[in-house]
């Protein structure tokens, strides 16, 4: 009788934890650590690699179109359109080094000094994978997704966000807290 009891109370103790962690990372929105770029270093430009000529065009199209959706949604000059270089940082787009199976169709490498202050940033592609892909708005999707992670976002909870992990298409946009940060990032930053 003793161990249903302390069973059940540890059970809705599990559960109350749960959905405590929940509605905390609900409510937070995106996480994150990064303090962004310093102002001199926005708007980003895109250098696609030469290596990728094979996937140049699915990486134009699916990077401009992920370009216009940061800047657009954000309601910020973050990036300059693809094929223009800016006076700020550029971020290259480069071919995995090593190619996994398991590994995902781009991601990115972020570096920050002690402070969270963005230092180097290079996005990843598997270019067998996306010239395996059909879907546009899965590349577009991917791309907005990594251009996210180069602003210093963090993956997000919420399905419908550019930054849910794993995603692989349909609706999606920024969250009121992604233009949030953002916005207190980028915006007016000296």
């Amino acid at each position: 009788m003793i161990a249903a009891i302390v069973c059940s109370v540890l059970f809705v103790a599990c559960v109350l934890f749960i959905y405590w962690r929940w509605t905390k990372d609900r409510d937070a929105g995106t996480l994150h650590t990064v303090v962004g770029w310093p102002k001199s270093w926005v708007p980003l430009s895109l250098f696609i690699d030469e290596t990728l000529a094979s996937v140049q065009d699915k990486l134009e199209l699916s990077f401009g179109e992920g370009v216009d959706f940061m800047n657009k949604g954000s309601g910020l000059e973050l990036f300059v359109p693809l094929g223009d270089v800016g006076e700020g940082y550029t971020i290259a787009i480069l071919p995995y080094l090593e190619k996994e199976d398991d590994a995902a169709i781009m991601s990115t490498k972020v570096t920050t000094d002690k402070d969270g202050i963005l230092k180097e940033v290079v996005i990843y592609v598997d270019d067998s994978k996306i010239a395996e892909e059909t879907s546009e708005l899965v590349l577009i999707r991917a791309a907005a997704h990594e251009l996210g992670h180069c602003l210093g976002l963090d993956h997000d909870v919420f399905p419908v966000s550019v930054m849910f992990p794993r995603a692989r298409g349909g609706d999606f946009a920024l969250t009121p807290k992604d233009k949030e940060l953002l916005k207190a990032l980028y915006d007016g930053r000296e």
